[in-house]
């Protein structure tokens, strides 16, 4: 009797299997492109005023910082702009000049339906590596729903002042690196907050918490922008002094990479068989 396995398939047959692989291959293809069209047409920004206490030229040298009321940094649109009030400085109270002492906090109430994710711009005034946190965000939503995701130095955060002697790097995923001056030793790094299981939501509020001190660790607060409409990070170049900036491009989600890779293999795999 003939061992089934050992029968060669019919090059009919062969063919129905690489143009079903190809076929398959190019549908995924044609879904990246798709859902890349989709995002650029349902993507939309909510821009937030922070109403602080501060200016960045108060931190140090702003000469060549992005600024404006629609300031692109990786690839997201921010308010940006070195007017008083412009900047929220944990280190101080609502005047600007009296030295906080103790837990503070900034809540930004807000009404944005679909909420997907947030973006801050925020780095410090010195700087604690982890593990420990002194800082937070809590996300409020329309249904009474929370949830708080903390800020770690040298991960998230780091000093303003990056070339001090205080945090130095953030880890260039969920936290990137979005403006540098290096000869003046002064950066700006922006924060996502992906929503998770809270995507989807009305977003109400937004609250910045402090827990650190003087000549510890204290936010330095710049920008502050809500992502509705689609899912995913948006990346884009970090800018240098005098550049500016413009739509970044989604990360790509991991579930369709996985597709479009294991499209890519199969088609792979049929053209081995094929030429053997």
């Amino acid at each position: 009797m003939n061992n089934p396995k050992s029968v060669r398939q019919p090059p009919a047959f062969q063919n129905l299997r690489f143009r079903f692989a190809t076929g398959l291959t190019a549908f995924f293809l044609l879904f990246s492109v798709l859902s890349s069209n989709s995002l650029q047409a349902a993507l939309s920004f909510t821009l937030l005023d922070l109403n602080g206490n501060f200016t960045l030229s108060s931190s140090g040298d702003t000469n060549g910082f992005p600024l404006g009321n629609n300031t692109y940094l990786g690839g997201v649109p921010f308010k940006q702009n070195n007017q008083a009030g412009g900047v929220w400085n944990a280190s101080y109270l609502s005047d600007g000049a009296t030295i906080a002492s103790g837990a503070q906090t900034l809540t930004l109430n807000v009404n944005v339906p679909d909420a997907r994710g947030f973006y801050s711009i925020i780095n410090t005034w010195w700087g604690v590596g982890g593990p420990n946190s002194y800082a937070s965000l809590t996300f409020g939503f329309s249904d009474n729903s929370s949830f708080s995701r903390s800020l770690i130095g040298n991960v998230d955060i780091r000093d303003f002042n990056f070339k001090g002697s205080y945090t130095r790097v953030v880890n260039e995923d969920s936290a990137r690196n979005v403006y540098l001056n290096d000869p003046a030793s002064y950066a700006l790094d922006r924060q996502w907050y992906d929503f998770g299981a809270y995507r989807g939501k009305t977003l109400t509020s937004v609250t910045f918490n402090d827990t650190g001190a003087w000549g510890l660790q204290r936010l330095l607060v710049s920008g502050a922008t809500v992502q509705s409409g689609e899912d995913g990070q948006i990346v884009g170049p970090a800018l240098l002094p005098g550049q500016s900036g413009s739509l970044g491009s989604p990360v790509p989600e991991p579930s369709a990479a996985s597709l479009l890779l294991l499209g890519m293999g199969a088609l792979a795999l049929q053209r081995r068989k094929r030429q053997a």
